[in-house]
């Protein structure tokens, strides 16, 4: 869960950037969430998510090339065309919705072309550009 204890840090953009929309989605994500006893949020609105992950494709994009979003494309393609259930307004419990997809294998692993299979690597997708802008912005080879 993503921790609000403490405020974010405002940023002012001047004029908008490439990553106006980003953060415009992810804002809208966690808006009106409140925070949970953990002072995690208490739920992700699907839709602003995803479409914030298809809005980071696009500076993928532009930052490495052509191409270099594509990963993280094919996982936003596969949240979208995911069995979870769409009327659920909540990122967890829209995932947690598709559980008996998994069930075809005995639940030993994620089906492939699922949302389970796909928040997986867009977790870790993202926790390597995070990491990767992290030491760029240090000043870090």
């Amino acid at each position: 869960a993503v921790s609000l204890a403490k405020p974010a840090k405002e940023y002012q953009v001047s004029k908008p950037c490439l990553l106006t929309p980003v953060v415009r989605h992810f804002e809208a994500s966690v808006k009106g969430s409140g925070l949970g006893e953990d002072g995690g949020t208490r739920e992700v609105q699907r839709e602003a998510f995803i479409d914030g992950l298809d809005e980071i494709t696009k500076v993928l994009d532009v930052m490495g090339g052509a191409g270099t979003g594509k990963y993280l494309a094919s996982n936003v393609k596969k949240l979208r065309s995911s069995q979870a259930d769409k009327s659920k307004l909540g990122y967890r419990e829209w995932l947690l919705s598709e559980l008996p997809v998994h069930g075809a294998n005995g639940y030993k692993e994620y089906v492939d072309d699922s949302a389970a299979m796909a928040n997986l690597w867009v977790g870790r997708i993202l926790d390597f550009f995070g990491e990767m802008f992290a030491c760029l912005h240090e000043g870090k080879e």
